[in-house]
């Protein structure tokens, strides 16, 4: 049997958007991938289904799962694992040298490093340093103005429980919170209103810096998924070179996003994500090579089409609204959006393309069924 040199291991089922984005820039440049699906994955209704080398059968993520998948994909001397959610990322740093002598490579910084971008206090309080706005912290549990927004300090707090951020609209929600979780695992921040960006980032080993940057439009609630974006200009504006020579003064390599509000004329971090986002399919449009230049990086041999950067470039995710619709909750508008928009992104539609149209069918027509 032929043993060929590397692939891009890609666990599906989680941040599906990004993979789906992630895997139309690998088709498209002929880089060798496989796929591992999670139990009822959407990717079974994609044309990428070819790729799946192995079904997970739970939500089970560890190291007999690794071996598994090892022992099953033999082709490949050395197999990359795409850092495509938080949880993996984690798992796989901290399993670093073992998973490294399995035959796998991790393309992440030390776990320090990505531990001090990724937990929100401490990447909040190096924006401080570095003179970069973030919210106000708010120190007492006694709160006058609402709403307000609970941060964990950390990824993993108490007992390893993983607490995403919640905006507190009233104190009957915020003594409800308080009653379930370790107040010493939190911390709590003004809210702050306006305008809402993405700026986005790849820092390579050579000292390239490639950048983009999205206005967020349409959102789901509660802080969730990104549903309508469109491209922005703010990576060409001073707040984002702060945030390159922070990057640069610690010596950080990957990919990254930084989540901005402008309020007042001044931008504030939210928070930042060291790993793939949700609405990448926004820059893969937009002819922003970030994640030409991450495979390249990873040792893969390809010329990079250099196509002119396409301003009119937009994100949609329409099945991101009806899900919304079936669960009786709300669209957070960050900007304007009329009816008569919804007939431009459209033609942007993350899933409503021939590799996915599965999935868009399912999301679509869920509702009716």
């Amino acid at each position: 049997m032929k043993v060929n040199k590397k692939c891009i291991l890609i666990f599906s089922g989680y941040n599906q958007r990004s993979i789906i984005s992630f895997c139309r820039v690998c088709e498209k440049y002929n880089i060798p991938y496989k796929l591992v699906s999670s139990y009822d994955d959407t990717i079974q209704h994609t044309v990428y289904k070819r790729q799946v080398v192995y079904k997970r059968k739970d939500s089970t993520f560890d190291l007999e799962l690794l071996k598994k998948i090892r022992m099953t994909i033999k082709d490949y001397e050395k197999m990359t694992i795409l850092p495509s959610s938080e949880y993996i990322n984690r798992f796989i740093l901290e399993n670093k040298i073992i998973l490294e002598d399995m035959g796998f490579e991790i393309p992440l910084v030390e776990s320090k490093l990505y531990n001090l971008i990724s937990d929100k206090y401490s990447f909040g309080e190096m924006c401080r340093k570095n003179r970069i706005h973030v919210p106000k912290e708010i120190y007492s549990e006694s709160i006058k103005n609402f709403p307000v927004v609970i941060k964990p300090k950390e990824y993993f707090c108490t007992n390893k429980k993983i607490i995403s951020p919640v905006i507190i609209e009233k104190e009957s929600q915020l003594k409800l919170f308080l009653q379930n979780n370790n107040l010493k695992d939190v911390y709590i921040q003004e809210f702050i209103k306006g305008e809402s960006y993405y700026l986005l980032y790849y820092f390579s080993k050579n000292g390239k810096v490639l950048s983009f940057s999205q206005q967020n439009i349409l959102q789901q609630d509660r802080g969730k998924s990104i549903i309508a974006a469109k491209a922005s200009k703010i990576h060409l504006y001073n707040i984002s070179n702060k945030f390159i020579n922070l990057f640069n003064n610690i010596s950080y390599k990957g990919l990254v996003m930084i989540e901005l509000k402008k309020y007042d004329d001044k931008f504030y971090m939210i928070e930042a994500n060291p790993r793939l986002w949700g609405p990448s399919q926004l820059f893969v449009d937009a002819n922003i090579n970030l994640f030409e230049l991450f495979i390249k990086d990873l040792g893969f041999d390809l010329n990079i089409y250099e196509e002119d950067i396409n301003y009119d470039a937009m994100y949609f995710w329409e099945g991101g609204i009806e899900k919304l619709a079936r669960e009786n909750r709300s669209l957070v508008y960050h900007g304007e959006f009329l009816e008569n928009d919804k007939i431009k992104y459209r033609k942007y539609d993350v899933y409503n393309r021939v590799d996915t149209k599965g999935i868009y069918n399912i999301e679509i027509n869920e509702e009716k069924k």
